[in-house]
């Protein structure tokens, strides 16, 4: 083969790749939308509680899903909520389940099963869009505006800080939390309430996620590791096989036995093996095993090994591992 005919076959590969892609790793998958009894197509939030039970969060309320029937909380038959677009969720201490809404928290006690709505200002609207549990008596907020604040449990009261003023996001681990400012830095809070610099970032920072004991940088450059138990902190390039396009909007970061499952808001799931894409799972009109949006807002792994992806069609489950997806649902009361 002259070089001629060596140029040509290379450029014909690029061509196949461009057109089918990774390969589609196959998992036994399920789909939940409106006509299954959600609330909204939107899924904002994915809490898994102590009972298995998964808390959907949507622009019109809270579901409720034992795996096989939706319960829907909203303002028309809960009056304790009083707004009912739901931003993110957390399983907190002490049976409490946290939302962050349009207006403040929404907590819902798994023992009384009572709700309580709790606005950050009682004359003006101030959305949160993420929640983190300090302790079992103080939680830490982050609002639409990119603004840091500390709840008392005890008091039910709202508090600012000095500090950091502005965050992009919060990232909790087993033993820190961490805020990754909007000027690339990354500090991690003390048991005073006050922040600490820990790390600068050398690019942009698109979003950050906790997984497998490391803090995954997604930035400009690429994708970076951060050890979070070093005392020297110091990020390493990862997944250096992957094109800075391809995981652009990464939405969630999941890891499980070797692989990490990223899904992203344009492009579906990917699957990386050893550094690099080794399978992409993404919407096809004509494969019911296949997801039914590429817009992907947040990703859960249950306890069962079920990868739960919310999108803007729904909830679907990929089965990981195991025999089915009835072994993981609650027994029916």
């Amino acid at each position: 083969m002259n070089w001629y005919s060596k140029k040509q076959f290379v450029l014909f590969l690029i061509l196949l790749l461009n057109l089918f892609g990774y390969a589609q790793t196959k998992f036994p998958i399920e789909h939940y939308t409106i006509s299954d009894g959600l609330s909204q197509s939107s899924v904002s939030c994915i809490v898994e509680d102590e009972e298995n039970q998964l808390w959907l969060g949507t622009q019109e309320g809270l579901n409720r899903f034992d795996g096989k029937n939706f319960e829907v909380y909203n303002r028309e038959n809960t009056p304790a909520i009083i707004n009912d677009y739901i931003y993110c969720g957390i399983k907190g201490e002490h049976g409490l389940l946290w939302f962050g809404t349009r207006n403040g928290l929404l907590q819902f006690n798994m023992e009384t099963a009572q709700f309580r709505s709790i606005p950050v200002h009682n004359n003006k609207s101030i959305s949160i869009k993420q929640i983190v549990q300090k302790n079992k008596n103080e939680l830490v907020v982050l609002t639409t505006q990119n603004e840091v604040l500390f709840f008392s449990i005890a008091k039910q009261q709202f508090q600012r800080r000095a500090g950091v003023s502005k965050a992009l996001k919060l990232v909790q681990t087993e033993e820190s939390i961490f805020l990754v400012g909007i000027n690339n830095e990354i500090h991690e809070l003390l048991l005073n309430n006050s922040w600490k610099h820990s790390y600068t970032h050398s690019a942009a920072i698109q979003n950050v996620f906790y997984c497998n004991g490391s803090l995954f940088i997604f930035s400009n450059n690429g994708v970076s590791e951060l050890r979070v138990n070093q005392a020297t902190k110091k990020a390493r390039p990862v997944f250096k096989e992957v094109s800075l396009g391809t995981l652009d909007g990464v939405t969630g970061m999941v890891f499980y036995k070797n692989n990490y499952f990223l899904s992203t808001n344009q492009c579906g799931l990917y699957v990386l093996t050893d550094n690099r894409i080794t399978s992409q799972i993404k919407a096809n009109l004509f494969d019911a095993e296949s997801l039914k949006s590429n817009n992907i807002n947040i990703s859960h792994l249950s306890k069962e090994n079920v990868l739960w992806v919310g999108s803007d069609h729904g909830l679907t489950g990929l089965l990981i591992e195991g025999s089915g997806f009835n072994t993981y649902r609650p027994s029916a009361n």
